[in-house]
């Protein structure tokens, strides 16, 4: 239990290097002008946190806290869908790989992504260096491109519309994979404290702090360099003083979706042991054969190339299906409070 006890800010540092991710950055910079909307955008960046830390960590791990013991029938459907979104996450990350670093690279990133989840102990340090990497190209950005935020571009006639819908919607996709290490963290420290706090430093932190400084980084970016016909898009936060694409920066920036896909292997394993015989584990075989066909089949619609790792139909509507089991458990957490106080409270007017 001890050793369960030390593995839980481990688990916080995994779910805090998915906000330090391309695929968060992008998911939310093409919708965003901070510098002209300043309020709109801190509401929303705010609300955006909040709602993804009580979907997608405090719910469910209350939820685990409280009922995780009970043997649940819905778990043998829950599982499968899990795992088809989360191998496409992987894959969608080899491609992301392959297509920044050249094909070669994506059985390395197979091969690296297998030992750093399955060998023990070996993603801890991996997760750490996510968390320098993300935070170091953050920091990069912001710092180039800062004068660009006092800077109009000479080809916006008026400022770009900000979409705040969307920004809260890239912010909840991003969380959403989260479910099951939340999970974990509940069966792991049941006390309501630690779950809340755990939310905040693993979630709503991390998730304000990298959703902030990329979105202010791409428009600064934007301000200085962007012309007309190409996309919006935390590209702009890449792009070096002299208004030239860096590969260094492409590829570092494709480094970081190893977190999201890493968060996905390190939830397959958590998944995985559910099966206690081997003859129970055989069904792995086709299970896995038809996840990889369904998630291949996801990944084939890439609308915007390179950076439409979390764009696909599949991947919002699996995402979108555990944002919303996580806030029903969480509801469910507090009908369950709420009854039982007031069976507590009846009992007591009983005895008197």
């Amino acid at each position: 239990m001890e050793n369960r006890k030390k593995e839980f800010w481990w688990l916080v540092a995994l779910e805090a290097t998915v906000f330090l991710s391309f695929p968060c950055w992008e998911s939310t910079a093409s919708w965003a002008e901070p510098v002209g909307n300043p309020f709109r955008f801190g509401v929303a960046v705010v609300v955006g946190a909040t709602a993804a830390m009580l979907a997608c960590h405090v719910g469910v791990a209350a939820f685990a806290a409280k009922f995780g013991e009970r043997p649940h029938l819905f778990w043998w459907f829950l599982l499968p869908w899990l795992g088809v979104g989360y191998v496409e996450w992987i894959l969608g990350g080899a491609r992301l790989v392959a297509s920044a670093s050249g094909s070669d690279a994506a059985p390395v990133f197979f091969v690296i992504l297998l030992v750093a989840a399955w060998a023990r102990g070996f993603w801890k340090p991996v997760a750490i260096g996510g968390l320098l990497l993300g935070a170091g190209i953050l920091a990069w950005a912001l710092a180039m491109n800062w004068p660009g935020l006092w800077t109009r571009n000479p080809h916006f006639s008026t400022d770009p519309p900000q979409f705040d819908w969307e920004i809260l919607k890239g912010m909840l996709l991003s969380a959403a994979p989260l479910v099951v290490i939340a999970w974990r963290t509940g069966r792991i420290e049941p006390e309501s404290k630690r779950i809340w706090l755990s939310g905040f430093v693993g979630v709503w932190l991390p998730l304000v702090l990298s959703v902030t400084m990329a979105l202010l980084s791409a428009q600064a970016g934007a301000n200085l360099h962007y012309v007309p016909s190409l996309p919006r898009g935390f590209i702009w936060a890449l792009v070096a003083p002299q208004g030239r694409l860096q590969p260094v920066l492409i590829q570092l920036a494709s480094w970081t979706v190893w977190w999201p896909a890493l968060l996905s292997a390190v939830s397959i394993r958590a998944l995985a042991p559910r099966w206690e015989t081997w003859r129970r584990k055989i069904w792995l075989v086709p299970i896995a054969v038809c996840l990889l066909l369904l998630a291949e089949a996801s990944t084939a619609w890439d609308p915007d190339g390179f950076f439409g790792l979390a764009g696909t139909p599949a991947h919002q509507l699996w995402a979108a299906s555990l944002i919303l089991f996580g806030a029903a458990a969480g509801l469910v957490c507090v009908a369950s409070r709420f009854l039982a106080r007031e069976k507590t409270e009846t009992g007591a007017d009983r005895n008197l």
